[in-house]
């Protein structure tokens, strides 16, 4: 590893550990205590306001509005993978640090689920509904199941934790595929970013169609081949309507069709008169014209009437 990315690496560590692994969201706005002092905030365009004002800011003023730091198991499960793969010079204490990763997961599960599964550490508003702190969604959840299945192959972890990760991450592939799972016909996919909700995010289907593949690799559960197989190939085929040449990304689950664009009339160019063409006027009045054939000139009488 380079001397000045062992460096950087370093001086990320000590902050996180300082910083005890939490921190703040671009949209963690609603954590705010005085947002929750004044209900009568609490309606949808306010809180949208206040998540795009804090979004957008310059100035952090989050200290301000009182926004506590949280941990998010999104993030955690981030510091599990990155942990797995960081060299032990610079984390002598790695192990334990996986160990506090792993039991932080575990506490971090969302509450009143069958099976195990992760939310954000905030509540937010979407455009119709709102999310409350904890519930459980699709891409918390994968990516949590996809370091949990990291840890279970990683030597580095113990026996008995890697039977644990491995538990949890069948848990969290059974939480989706029970509860986000869906089809529509031809159409299949995964809720979000709650139950029920039939959105076509890409991102996050495919997010869940890779745990699922990753799960089906490791312990040969033919259930979840399928599912991950068809959310897959429905997200990377566009519908008949739109298939013709499109832009290679999405917008809220559209595909962005570039728009035509107006044929506007070119202007004649003008012509110009060079040193060549006065000399060609000189010959044809001359009777003769110069035509460059394989690096030689030849001369030829013009034909008159």
């Amino acid at each position: 590893m380079p001397p000045e990315l062992k460096t950087a690496v370093s001086k990320l560590l000590a902050y996180c550990r300082a910083e005890a692994w939490a921190g703040h969201d671009p949209y963690d706005a609603l954590n705010s205590e005085l947002f929750k002092a004044i209900p009568l905030l609490d309606s949808r365009f306010p809180r949208l306001a206040l998540t795009q004002v804090l979004k957008r800011s310059p100035v952090d003023v989050r200290r301000l509005a009182l926004v506590p730091k949280t941990q998010n198991p999104k993030a955690m499960a981030l510091f599990l993978s990155a942990l797995l793969q960081l060299p032990n010079d610079l984390a002598p204490d790695r192990e334990d640090l996986i160990r506090y990763m792993i039991d932080r997961l575990t506490a971090l599960r969302s509450p009143g689920t069958a099976h195990w599964a992760w939310g954000y550490s905030f509540p937010w508003q979407g455009r119709s509904i709102l999310v409350p702190s904890g519930a459980p969604n699709l891409v918390c959840t994968t990516f949590v199941g996809e370091a949990l299945f990291r840890a279970h192959e990683q030597p580095a972890v113990d026996q008995k934790d890697a039977e644990r990760c491995l538990s949890m991450a069948v848990g969290a592939a059974e939480y989706i595929l029970q509860d986000l799972y869906w089809t529509d016909g031809a159409k299949v996919g995964f809720s979000y970013p709650m139950p029920g909700l039939r959105g076509e995010t890409h991102n996050a289907n495919l997010l869940a169609a890779a745990l699922f593949c990753r799960l089906y690799r490791e312990t040969g559960e033919k259930k979840f081949l399928e599912p991950a197989l068809r959310a897959a190939m429905h997200r990377c085929k566009p519908p008949p309507e739109r298939r013709r040449p499109t832009i290679a990304s999405w917008s809220s689950g559209k595909a962005l069709v570039p728009k035509a664009k107006p044929q506007v009339a070119k202007r004649p160019r003008r012509q110009t008169t060079t040193k060549n063409d006065h000399k060609n006027k000189v010959q044809r009045k001359t009777g003769t014209v110069i035509i460059p054939y394989r690096m030689t000139q030849c001369q030829f009488p013009l034909a008159r009437p």
